[in-house]
């Protein structure tokens, strides 16, 4: 039986939020060394990326690191069916957004309209 992309979606979560504190550190860890190390990262001048929650992959440290490194650093704010994304310069940027999940106050002198030289990261589910 195939399952739809809802039950698909259900059963890698409940996956990812069995794993131990311990285990999801180490592998932020590891994919954090891997990413800030890869040269799609070290070549990109904009960094457009979701704010994790949850038991989601941390990118809070990605995030911090990609500020310090000089990179515009932009997250995505989504308007209905419109996803648009707005530059941050700290993570104390982040406001609680919908359903409790860290975003941004979109403002027009924040908007990225350019994205030349960017790198996307999204989420898996």
């Amino acid at each position: 039986m195939l399952m739809t992309k809802n039950q698909l979606r259900e059963l890698y979560k409940s996956v990812r939020n069995s794993i131990t504190t311990e285990e999801k550190n180490e592998y932020d860890r590891r994919i954090f060394t891997r990413f800030i190390n890869s040269v799609l990262y070290r070549t990109s001048e904009t960094l457009l990326i979701y704010v994790s929650f949850g038991s989601e992959t941390d990118t809070i440290n990605i995030i911090k690191f990609a500020l310090n490194d000089g990179k515009t650093v932009s997250v995505p704010y989504c308007s209905g069916n419109e996803m648009q994304f707005y530059a941050i310069e700290s993570v104390e940027d982040l406001v609680k957004g919908r359903f409790g999940i860290p975003s941004v106050i979109p403002d027009s002198y924040n908007l990225i309209k350019d994205f030349t030289n960017s790198l996307c990261v999204a989420p898996a589910l």
